[in-house]
């Protein structure tokens, strides 16, 4: 397994955060993603079962938005766990069930039943994120039929559930060969983080997609792999610490990580002696990645 840099690593820079909070709960976001059947409708009776923290609801089927085809009233199972103070509430914590509220479940099949893997209540702020569920999932369809164009255009929505859902389908289902698909993407990521008009934390975003996403770190070779990283190297030279630091960190785990398979940074480099520069200023630094900076310094400059 390669390296992952940690996401955020630059928190303490400003405040920043590497992407707005996720819209709708991360919960939701886990159960689109692993296929989950979605329902929407309304809770017709609640049945706690010795104590009104879990029980059993009936449910009425309103529209099925994903999935093959469920009863019209389904009866579903539910706990809420006591909160965990380090973490945001989840699942029912969040949405309590109760008699007449419009909600939208995502279901995962267990045997005759179902399991409720998230929730969103769409008589409260959740309402928001059903039109981002539906344009979600017009985006699987595209992916079914291999149209990447439509997920390529998504990478740039406001919305950091559909860029996450493109990005995911991207990856997992139209480019991992696709070479030109895979360029595309990095020209759109490293347009986005080289901007300076850009939001910090869209530019630290596209960092981080030009790192985890485009770049693969497999097989020594990738023509792809190579551009990454020299997009990832020339913006180690960014003016905002917060850019630069996220492609210095990435860099690092990948030069000096344990993966056998290491980015090339040889050959022309546009701006060398200017990121070699930026790096050296930054390893005297107190900012957080200047340790990394320092290792890098040598190693970029070896190309001069």
């Amino acid at each position: 397994m390669r390296f992952r840099a940690p996401l955020l690593m630059l928190a303490a820079l400003a405040g920043l955060r590497a992407q707005p909070p996720v819209m709708p709960p991360p919960e939701v976001y886990r159960a689109f993603l692993q296929g989950d059947l979605i329902v929407s409708g309304t809770v017709a009776e609640v049945t706690p079962a010795g104590s009104p923290d879990r029980g059993t609801f009936r449910f009425t089927v309103r529209e099925q938005l994903r999935g093959k085809p469920v009863p019209g009233e389904l009866t579903l199972s539910y706990e809420i766990f006591p909160p965990d103070p380090r973490r945001p509430p989840v699942l029912w914590q969040r949405v309590r069930p109760a008699a007449g509220k419009n909600l939208v479940l995502f279901l995962a099949p267990e045997g005759d039943k179902f399991r409720v893997d998230g929730v969103l209540d769409l008589g409260g702020d959740d309402a928001k994120a059903l039109p981002l569920i539906r344009q979600s999932l017009q985006l699987e369809d595209a992916a079914g039929k291999k149209d990447k164009q439509p997920l390529l255009n998504a990478t740039g929505d406001p919305s950091p559930f559909v860029r996450g859902v493109a990005l995911t389908f991207l990856i997992s289902k139209v480019c991992p060969n696709d070479a030109a698909c895979r360029t595309e993407m990095l020209d759109r990521m490293a347009a986005i983080a080289r901007n300076p008009t850009e939001k910090r934390e869209q530019r630290v975003w596209a960092v981080d997609t030009i790192a985890t996403k485009v770049y693969f770190g497999f097989r020594n070779g990738d023509e792809v792999d190579r551009k990454a990283a020299m997009a990832l190297a020339g913006l180690m030279a960014d003016p905002d610490p917060a850019v630069r630091g996220e492609a210095i960190q990435f860099l690092h785990g990948y030069i000096l990580g344990q993966g056998t398979v290491k980015p090339d940074l040889s050959g022309n480099l546009p701006g060398r002696r200017a990121i070699v520069e930026q790096l050296r200023r930054d390893a005297e630094s107190n900012l957080p990645f200047a340790a990394q900076a320092r290792d890098l310094a040598p190693i970029v400059a070896q190309g001069q």
